[in-house]
């Protein structure tokens, strides 16, 4: 057995498209979970399960917590505020009103977002090819977001959920900038948990708010529902971080970051099997959107950092 396991953590492309896979089925189950659900509370729970999932990984790098909270209290709060409780919060508000689809294909565009905010704030030359990846990706959101109609565009009649999800894709570039200089000051596994620890009680006080405007119906959520809860506070949140930092050490970042554009196409055929049906808007805009993505990413360059570029 634990040869069968050693092979597993030692494959990385079996890694990596898990780690897809996992992140592709929080777009999905959030979707169908905030419909008992709140999202704020679903963020919530999701977080405190993440906290405790992946403590046993992360105490040993966690000896100096206090001293490096000191030194980058200020990064690691906005890392948390970004990354942890922004994202997470604003794309479970998001599905409420767009499609898991939708959200899964914004998140697609958070390479482009990240790749500007490192050009304005970071001075990262940008290249012709990916000035034109930028606007082709760009031509795919107001597909997406217009569901393929100009007169959406004239009237301004937008989906809540396309521009929350928009909020939180932007969110997360911050998150990701920060990420790149910031990210392994604990380790990757203990700089995670600190950032879950700062930002839980965040969401804790998100989610008091909510439940005076819509409070948790815990008698109407089903033990199949709490499984599906587990399973996001489990498997996205935490084994999904793990395989993707594994399969990193293995291959490293730029072949690892090729397999983040595998979370749009299992996000849709998970989305399939709970009744979810891709319009040809959201197809037509798909395909922009990575052409865009495709032309941004991976410019040619002597290293790589680790951050991720699309979210979790």
């Amino acid at each position: 057995m634990k040869r069968v396991l050693d092979r597993l953590w030692n494959n990385p492309y079996l890694l990596l498209t898990s780690a897809a896979l996992f992140w592709g089925s929080n777009f999905v189950l959030g979707r169908v979970m905030v419909e008992t659900i709140p999202p704020l509370h679903l963020s919530l729970f999701r977080w405190t399960i993440g906290l405790l999932a992946l403590w046993p990984f992360a105490r040993r790098q966690l000896k100096g917590a206090k001293a490096l909270w000191r030194e980058y209290r200020v990064p690691l709060f906005w890392m948390a505020m970004t990354g942890v409780v922004g994202f997470n919060a604003l794309t479970y508000l998001a599905v409420q009103f767009t499609s898991s689809i939708s959200a899964s294909l914004f998140n697609s565009v958070a390479p482009v977002f990240i790749m500007l905010l490192s050009h304005f704030f970071l001075k990262e030359k940008i290249r012709p090819v990916q000035i034109a990846g930028v606007f082709i990706s760009l031509i795919g959101v107001v597909w997406i977001v217009s569901r393929g109609d100009w007169k959406v565009l004239v009237s301004l009649e937008f989906n809540a959920g396309d521009l929350i999800m928009i909020v939180a894709v932007l969110s997360w570039a911050v998150y990701s900038i920060l990420s790149k200089r910031f990210g392994t000051v604990a380790g990757e596994k203990g700089t995670f948990w600190i950032l879950m620890a700062i930002g839980l009680p965040f969401s804790l006080l998100l989610g008091a708010v909510e439940e005076i405007f819509r409070p948790l119906p815990w008698s109407e959520v089903s033990p199949i529902e709490w499984l599906c809860v587990l399973y996001l506070g489990i498997f996205p949140a935490v084994v999904a971080f793990l395989c993707w930092s594994r399969g990193i050490q293995l291959v490293g970042p730029a072949k690892s970051g090729v397999f983040l554009h595998l979370i749009m196409p299992f996000a849709v055929m998970i989305a399939l099997f709970f009744g979810e049906t891709p319009t040809l808007a959201q197809g037509v805009g798909a395909a922009f959107v990575l052409l865009g993505v495709l032309m941004a990413s991976n410019p040619p360059r002597k290293g790589g950092g680790r951050g991720q570029d699309s979210a979790p």
